[in-house]
């Protein structure tokens, strides 16, 4: 897949309505090479519209090892200094000129477009990952789209959200009972501190929430391309809605909702 390719299949996947695009990415799963991946971080800005803002993920690591040991310990995140380890689109975007990093200091998100300074501005305030002062929850109060390139839907940032309103009937805990303490800096200089909730490691291990897929594909909020690099795209909240009532049905009905379920 050439990125003019990538390109052709992006009008196939866009929304055009959303103002926020944010965007899971993997050079490797395109079958491109990684000295591509300058040219397809400027193609993605390039076709955002003068009313949508592009937001990737810009977190601190990147295997589930690397995840269980950075939310194991006391969490020191530099909104300017640390990597963003988990690919390399994420730390080529971050680094961009007009790119803007949140402070989040366990699910930062890297922006560029109209709304970067809403969504990053005192993200730290807030102790839970979806919580409306968040980079992710002020994504998804907002008109989005969640495009996956070279990903299946199992990359979703936003899986969780469908687990919300349900934390107390799940069969594995989402979050901690107790947050972990982080401060936060930028160049060097703190810049704020707190306690932050995050999704256990245990949980991102056992939950798959591509299993979803079936249960989507065709409807009007989703979209994927077949025969090719996996590439998806759908509405986030209307994803969000169905994915909640799914869940509500299977659990109502004495069953776990279908990404909880045993492999």
């Amino acid at each position: 897949m050439t990125l003019t390719d990538i390109r052709s299949m992006l009008e196939r996947l866009w929304f055009p309505e959303a103002e926020c695009v944010f965007c899971h990415c993997s050079i490797q799963g395109l079958g491109l090479s990684l000295r591509e991946g300058r040219g397809l971080i400027e193609m993605l800005v390039g076709l955002m519209r003068p009313n949508q803002t592009l937001a990737v993920p810009s977190f601190p690591y990147a295997t589930a090892t690397e995840y269980r040991e950075y939310v194991s310990a006391p969490i020191r995140y530099d909104v300017e200094l640390t990597a963003a380890r988990v690919n390399l689109v994420g730390e080529m975007f971050r680094r961009m000129k007009d790119a803007r990093r949140s402070s989040d200091p366990i699910y930062p998100i890297a922006v560029i477009g109209p709304l970067a300074e809403e969504l990053t501005e005192g993200n730290h305030l807030d102790s839970r990952p979806f919580g409306p002062r968040t980079g992710l929850g002020r994504i998804a109060a907002r008109p989005a789209c969640v495009l996956g390139l070279g990903v299946t839907v199992n990359t979703n940032s936003f899986a969780h959200l469908l687990d919300e309103p349900f934390l107390a009937r799940l069969p594995v805990r989402i979050y901690p009972e107790q947050p972990r303490p982080a401060t936060i800096l930028r160049g060097g200089a703190v810049v704020g501190s707190g306690e932050y909730y995050y999704v256990t490691p245990g949980a991102r291990v056992a939950i798959r929430p591509g299993r979803i897929h079936e249960h989507i594909l065709g409807r009007p909020f989703y979209r994927c391309v077949e025969g090719g690099p996996p590439c998806y795209a759908f509405d986030l909240r209307a994803f969000v809605d169905f994915g909640v009532a799914f869940a509500g049905k299977a659990l109502d009905a004495g069953e776990l909702p279908v990404w909880h379920r045993p492999a």
